[in-house]
Parts: C-alpha cells; sequence; structure tokens
C-alpha cells in the first residue's frame, strides 16, 4: 500500500515536471520579436544618427545585435565593442524585464554617407534583416523608417522652441515664441498616413490633422505670441521619433518650414507580451 502511494507521487511530481516544461517551452521564443517603429530624421551632409531599436528576447538565451540591413544598407549599433561581437550576453541592460522574457534595445547609427536617398530627397524602410552575435539572424516588419535629405533655406527660425516635456502615458507638449507674426498653415511629417491615426495633435487647444492635404485654418500669431503643441499618442506598445514640420508664411510674406519633434518610447506590460508572442506564432 505504502509502495503504491510512493509510486503515485512520484508519477504526479513527474507529470507536474513535465507539465512545467511545457509550459515553459510554450513560452519561449523562437526568435526574437521586435516591436513597431516609427521614425524620421532629416540629414545634412555629414549627419550621423543613432534610434533604438526595441526588441523581445528570451531571458535563457538573450540575443544582441551584431548589425542590420535595410534595404542593402547595412549599419551597426552605436559604440559596439570585440566583446559585444563574441559575447552574447554580455552587458545585458534591460529596458524592461518579464516572465520569461527581455525587453532590450540597441541604439543602430545611420551615416548620412551610406543613405541612398531617391530621386525626391527621400530613403524609407519598413522591413529590416538583423543579424545577432550568436549567428542567428531574422526579417522582420519594424514599422517604418523615413529619412530625409536637409531642406536649405527652410527660414527655421520663425519659431523658436524652448520647452519640450513628455510621459510614459503617452502625452507630450512643446513650447515656444513666434521671432515675428506669420501664419502657419499646415502640420507635415514623413509619416502622415502611418501616423494619422496614432497621434492627437493640438496647437494652443485647436486640433489639427497630420495630412499634406488639409490646412489648419486661422492659426495667425504676432510676434513674441506663445505656441503650444501638445500631443498624445495612442499607441504606447509602439516606439516613435518622428519630425514635425510647421509650415506657413510671415507677415512679410516669406515662407517658413520650422521643424519639431515627437518621441515616445515603448511601454508595455506582461499581458502585451503574450499577445505579442501569439502573434508571433501565427506568422
Amino acid at each position: 500500500m505504502k509502495k503504491g502511494l510512493l509510486w503515485i507521487g512520484i508519477i504526479g511530481i513527474i507529470i507536474s515536471n513535465i507539465g512545467n516544461y511545457l509550459y515553459y517551452q510554450s513560452q519561449q521564443l523562437e526568435h526574437p520579436i521586435f516591436l513597431k517603429h516609427f521614425y524620421s530624421h532629416s540629414f545634412y551632409q555629414n549627419d550621423e544618427y543613432s534610434f533604438p531599436f526595441f526588441y523581445l528576447t528570451n531571458k535563457a538565451n538573450p540575443k544582441k545585435i551584431k548589425y542590420i540591413v535595410a534595404d542593402n544598407v547595412a549599419a551597426y549599433p552605436n559604440n559596439q565593442t570585440t566583446q559585444d561581437l563574441v559575447s552574447n550576453t554580455s552587458d545585458i541592460h534591460p529596458v524592461d524585464e518579464y516572465n520569461h522574457q527581455y525587453l532590450l534595445s540597441d541604439y543602430i547609427s545611420f551615416s548620412y554617407d551610406s543613405i541612398p536617398f531617391d530621386e525626391d530627397g527621400t530613403w524609407s524602410f519598413q522591413e529590416i534583416s538583423v543579424y545577432f552575435t550568436d549567428g542567428d539572424y531574422i526579417t522582420t516588419d519594424i514599422g517604418k523608417v523615413v529619412f530625409k535629405d536637409k531642406m536649405e533655406n527652410d527660414n527655421s527660425e520663425a519659431i523658436d522652441f524652448t520647452i519640450s516635456e513628455s510621459n510614459s502615458d503617452g502625452l507630450g507638449k512643446f513650447k515656444g515664441y513666434t521671432t515675428e507674426s506669420l501664419q502657419i498653415e499646415k502640420i507635415e511629417t514623413l509619416l502622415d498616413e502611418k501616423l494619422k491615426n496614432d497621434i492627437d495633435l493640438r496647437i494652443n487647444g485647436q486640433k489639427v490633422s497630420l495630412s499634406n492635404n488639409e490646412e489648419i485654418g486661422s492659426a495667425n500669431l504676432k510676434e513674441d505670441d506663445l505656441i503650444e503643441i501638445q500631443w498624445k499618442i495612442d499607441s504606447l506598445s509602439n516606439a516613435f521619433e518622428v519630425e514635425l514640420y510647421l509650415i506657413g508664411t510671415t507677415e512679410t510674406g516669406k515662407p517658413f518650414v520650422t521643424p519639431t519633434f515627437v518621441s515616445s518610447q515603448p511601454t508595455i506590460d506582461q499581458k502585451k507580451v503574450n499577445e505579442l508572442i501569439k502573434e508571433g506564432d501565427k506568422q
């Protein structure tokens, strides 16, 4: 009788361990999952700029980026060392931590000389191939990244932005003053269609649309008037670093284009991680 109970207990432990192992395996990623990124940036000649790319990777075997390839252009992490190239787990500094995964980020650097700008002065990509330090690689949708050859004579000093604020709730604002009397006619980005449903934008309380074809209306400002632009991002699990171009005409009839930035790092919880894992399993 006692031996029977003992065997029942042993079998129960084995079944439990098998169940735990199968559950653990079901929570492991076959490959890292990259979040969606929406980035735009204007480049001067000889300019170099870095963007953070966020991805989920298993705690048990975290992967680090060796380099990426986008539209035949290779780009590398900032401050990459020889140790980074030979070690897969050195210097793991997670942005966040979950039950079985880390959220990591690597700043990937792009230089003006390496960018194959199109005839319209832009270059964009939505898919990248990622090569990891352990020899693994994946090709994945990244969202959308757009670069632009810097516009000349844009009279960017028409508005002087002095204060910028943002928080983890997707809310932010920037304030500035006009340097002369002017009218803001519209706001554009290089990602208008991608962002028109993600960003709620207001100028001095007036809601505006991110559209190349829609004018703001009456946004007339005198010299030294305060201008406050408020923004709210709905997709908190995405990464944003987007240039906004305020376009208009000064009182003297001179056109201007003043750039400013909307920036937000992704915020995800365990529930969102589970959703991303399920979505990845279906692909």
